[in-house]
């Protein structure tokens, strides 16, 4: 289990290094657009 663990953290850090615009990407607008 552990070993799940970490291989999600470093999927998740090696996707954050090589695609750092989702990192700066800002959903505020999304959330405005949507209804309710």
């Amino acid at each position: 289990m552990w070993l799940g663990g970490l291989f999600t953290l470093l999927v998740v850090g090696v996707t954050a290094y090589l695609a750092p615009e989702l990192r700066a990407m800002d959903l505020t607008d999304i959330a405005e657009d949507r209804p309710g």
